[in-house]
């Protein structure tokens, strides 16, 4: 039986999408947009979701230390508190937005272009 299991589809192990998103969710804070696959960029709209959202409500060590499970560069996070600090104070949700880019010749693989607001 599977109730309750979370599945990413990713096919992948549980260490390497962990691996693979956290480097995406680092490269989506430190160049702003960037292009993946259409499943990828779903999960990392919803982690920098919520990385957003409770670096807003927390302290700066707090979130500093919150940053260390998301974030692998110390010169993103800290542009990261800056740009929270600056551009989303206002701001409740939305902070992310997914376009369609059609389909990658190669595999088939839906793209998509993933952005900050």
């Amino acid at each position: 039986m599977r109730h309750r299991v979370k599945k990413t589809g990713l096919r992948k192990s549980k260490g390497h999408v962990k691996a693979d998103l956290r480097n995406l969710v680092t490269n989506l804070f430190k160049h702003g947009k960037m292009q993946t696959t259409k499943k990828r960029a779903k999960l990392v709209s919803a982690i920098a979701e919520k990385v957003i959202s409770n670096i807003k409500h927390k302290s700066d060590r707090e979130a500093i230390r919150f940053l260390q499970q998301y974030i692998t560069e110390e010169a993103v996070s800290k542009k990261l508190l800056e740009m929270v600090k600056n551009q989303y104070q206002e701001k409740t949700s939305g902070y992310t937005s997914i376009y369609n880019l059609g389909i990658r010749v190669g595999d088939g693989a839906a793209k998509a272009i993933i952005q900050l607001n």
